[in-house]
């Protein structure tokens, strides 16, 4: 695995037929490279208010991806992590957008996201949206983990927990 902490650079798992997986974690953030189509903007040239979320859940899905990764025990995790995800789904409870400056179609943005909190069946995670270093837009959204089988909210399982921690946004000073 590419350990490089240039947020330009991919992480690459496996060989180069396998996944790809952008961004990294450094200190308590998840980091999340995203260039915007036209596709993804109005007539104006500026992000749809919803393609936001699209954008987030991109970035959310990469930081999930990099769970076994998050210690040295990486095969064991591997397992562990697929086993969760094939029995159990984030979904979300709610969702809060603060949108401060429009995003225009064709730019780089970096999406950091943070975990505020766990709880037993839920987690809220911060995301930001910046442009260069001006912040653009945040989205807080809390999850509650579903079963697969039962269609019931869930723990969250441990192995989950303990590495989520490792994302929980520190105290700003």
């Amino acid at each position: 695995m590419n350990n490089s902490k240039d947020s330009s650079q991919n992480f690459v798992i496996g060989d180069k037929s396998n996944s790809i997986i952008k961004g990294y974690v450094e200190n308590n953030t998840h980091y999340f490279q995203h260039y915007v189509t036209f596709s993804e903007s109005d007539a104006a040239g500026i992000i749809y208010h919803g393609r936001y979320f699209d954008i987030a859940e991109r970035a959310r899905g990469d930081m999930l991806m990099l769970v076994p990764y998050f210690d040295t025990n990486f095969e064991e995790n591997k397992k562990i992590h697929q086993e969760i995800m094939d029995n159990y789904v984030f979904v979300i409870h709610s969702s809060s957008a603060r949108y401060i400056r429009p995003i225009k179609v064709l730019s780089t943005i970096r999406i950091e996201s943070n975990i505020l909190e766990i709880k037993g069946l839920s987690m809220v995670v911060l995301q930001r949206f910046y442009l260069d270093d001006d912040l653009c837009t945040e989205l807080t959204i809390k999850f509650a983990l579903v079963s697969y089988k039962t269609l019931m909210p869930t723990r969250i399982p441990e192995f989950w927990v303990k590495h989520f921690k490792t994302l929980i946004k520190q105290e700003e000073k």
